[in-house]
């Protein structure tokens, strides 16, 4: 459910297309997954939600998330996209009080560990193999229907780039970056939830991987994310967001006009005219 004063705008094709287009697209209704998005965030909502969320400092721990928008974020991991649709990553989110106060004397004894409804723990695969390259074969497999035959191809490049190739050398690194992927997806849609979050990277990753395990499992800490809903006095909430304007940070390329790619041409031709210009 949208949180308060963010409305869906459902944008219904249907409404301004013929009844040959109505019938197609009710024939294709149906049909998993779409390329028409059912429901759509105008520019305003969107930015609305990104100025509201903040790196939440105090949470109140008496507010829990509701057990159906924490199915939600878990389906929000789910679909994090990752290279090559290898996923190597694992999400421990805990509840455990006792195993929160342990975790937070590892975290700069920040408050939020223990104050949030929900603790994530991201965490990375330390390595990829073969055996990772088959399994999500596998799954290609049972999900799109499509013969291993045919995902030949797509197999030996991952074996060659991230298990054999020299990226396997940094594997560890390009895992890591994988999970960042992740836990920007998960803040972002819970700030559409109007669920409150707080990525943390000032913990004591080895800490983390030996309470919980993770080292047995292949896997390594790289962050946590603590989520729930502020309290209402973070003076934090109320900050106005410090950022660069975009000119500051960013840039286009846009495309040149004709006389500008002339002019950069060797001996002010352009490719698609063989005649020179005059100087």
């Amino acid at each position: 459910m949208p949180p308060a004063g963010l409305d869906v705008t459902h944008d219904d094709p249907t409404a301004r297309a013929g009844p040959g287009d109505r019938r197609r697209r009710q024939r294709s209704a149906s049909r998993e997954p779409t390329a028409i998005a059912p429901m759509i965030l105008n520019n305003e909502m969107l930015l609305t939600q990104l100025n509201w969320r903040y790196a939440t400092k105090h949470f109140d721990p008496a507010r829990k998330i509701p057990a159906a928008t924490w199915t939600t974020i878990e389906q929000v991991l789910v679909l994090s996209p990752s290279s090559y649709g290898l996923q190597p990553w694992r999400f421990i989110t805990i509840r455990n009080p006792q195993l929160r106060e342990t975790l937070q004397a590892l975290t700069m004894d920040q408050p939020q560990v223990t104050d949030c409804s929900h603790l994530v723990v991201l965490a990375r695969k330390n390595v990829m193999t073969e055996a990772d390259v088959e399994k999500l074969v596998d799954r290609t497999t049972d999900v799109r229907g499509q013969p291993r035959g045919a995902l030949r191809s797509y197999y030996d490049t991952m074996v060659d780039d991230i298990v054999k190739g020299p990226r396997s050398a940094w594997v560890e690194e390009w895992t890591a970056r994988q999970t960042y992927i992740a836990l920007g997806n998960l803040m972002t849609s819970a700030a559409l939830l109007g669920v409150d979050a707080c990525p943390m990277e000032g913990l004591d990753p080895a800490g983390y991987d030996e309470v919980l395990g993770l080292a047995a499992k292949g896997y390594s800490t790289v962050c946590a994310c603590a989520l729930g809903y502020r309290a209402e006095d973070d003076p934090y909430a109320t900050a106005k967001k410090v950022r660069y304007e975009f000119s500051e940070i960013g840039e286009q390329r846009r495309p040149q006009p004709f006389f500008h790619r002339a002019a950069a041409a060797p001996n002010g031709v352009c490719p698609s005219d063989t005649k020179k210009r005059p100087s």
